[in-house]
């Protein structure tokens, strides 16, 4: 078979893991990014072609320059509200997430211009955000919106790297997305985060339901898999990621618990995590990385950990979603058959 041919039948009829469907024949599950199971799906050869070395790379987890501000862009804020404020940040925050106009939002290359991402906002909105965000953030001992403080100046300076930008605006908006969805959250909280996000676009209906960020985060990491090991070759191409969408699409519908599936729902956020880890990973972490991302073993052994992501997740109200989910992706008395995704070692 030719070179350029990525994936053989026989490695894609019977599969027992949703990445040896799409990933040269390799047993590449873990119980991190989703589930293991056998539906005997058979799925044509995916074709890769060359890629040229001295190309930049595109939407690539390996850049580290400094982003490019608009310099004609002043930032420009309520007198009111003080930059070492929780309100400005969240204003940020939400600011950072928002869709923008003709990109899709869960591309991590469709970044809001700085420093003031609060910008695009109409004044009427940023009014309305601003008023909610006073609300809460005066709230007597709840903590969930003050904590920001504790992490966001930190959030500032690494976003000078134009990657953490996108990562951490995928961290945001999956995190953002779970709050809203979450039960007990009041009406007023949930349509500020969700009209924050913009729509949501679902690829299949139901409860729960597969996004398509969660299609395109299986997707990317599919294509960064394969390039890890076929350097110089990629298979990110719209044939080919048409073709991952009905694989996941399939894998979702047929998976075997609810507890599968909303694993599945959950993965952006392993995603963006990952992204956050080897962004900032040294050649010898992201080796350690790739092997666990692509290992048919549990993530055991050595680990890699990023103080300023685990500190975000780590306070609230980030640490309670991760909990939920945990639990939720993780059936208590269960075997351990469900490779639910651990979204925080915040237990």
């Amino acid at each position: 078979m030719p070179e350029s041919k990525l994936l053989q039948s026989k490695f894609l009829v019977g599969s027992t893991a949703f990445l040896a469907i799409l990933l040269c024949g390799t047993p590449a599950y873990s119980q991190d990014w989703g589930y293991d199971s056998d539906t005997g799906n058979s799925v044509e050869e995916l074709k890769a072609a060359p890629q040229a070395l001295s190309a930049p790379p595109a939407k690539s987890l390996h850049h580290k320059g400094k982003e490019k501000e608009n310099p004609k862009q002043k930032a420009v804020f309520d007198k009111a509200v003080s930059k070492s404020s929780a309100q400005y940040a969240w204003l940020q925050l939400f600011g950072l997430v928002a869709p923008l106009a003709g990109s899709d939002p869960s591309d991590p290359s469709a970044l809001p211009s700085g420093p003031d991402y609060s910008s695009s906002m109409s004044a009427e909105q940023k009014k309305r955000f601003s008023a909610f965000l006073h609300k809460k953030c005066s709230e007597p001992g709840d903590n969930s919106y003050k904590s920001i403080v504790t992490y966001w100046p930190e959030l500032e300076k690494a976003f000078s790297v134009e990657d953490h930008k996108g990562n951490y605006r995928l961290l945001f908006r999956s995190l953002l997305r779970m709050r809203a969805e979450s039960t007990g959250v009041p009406a007023e909280e949930r349509g500020i985060l969700l009209e924050a996000l913009g729509p949501e676009r679902i690829a299949i209906k139901g409860e729960p339901s597969l996004s398509e960020d969660a299609i395109k985060a299986y997707s990317d990491m599919a294509c960064f898999l394969y390039e890890q090991n076929h350097p110089g070759k990629t298979i990110d191409a719209d044939d080919n990621r048409k073709l991952f969408d009905l694989v996941i699409r399939d894998k979702f519908k047929n998976a075997p618990a609810f507890a599968d599936r909303l694993a599945m729902s959950f993965f952006p956020i392993n995603w963006a995590k990952f992204r956050i880890l080897y962004t900032d990973a040294s050649e010898e972490e992201r080796q350690v990385l790739v092997k666990k991302l692509g290992s048919a073993e549990k993530n055991e052994g050595a680990t890699v950990s990023n103080a300023l992501l685990e500190k975000v997740l780590s306070l609230p109200p980030w640490k309670e979603v991760v909990v939920k989910a945990n639990k939720l992706t993780r059936p208590v008395g269960q075997k351990a058959e469900v490779r639910a995704l651990k979204l925080g070692e915040t237990q």
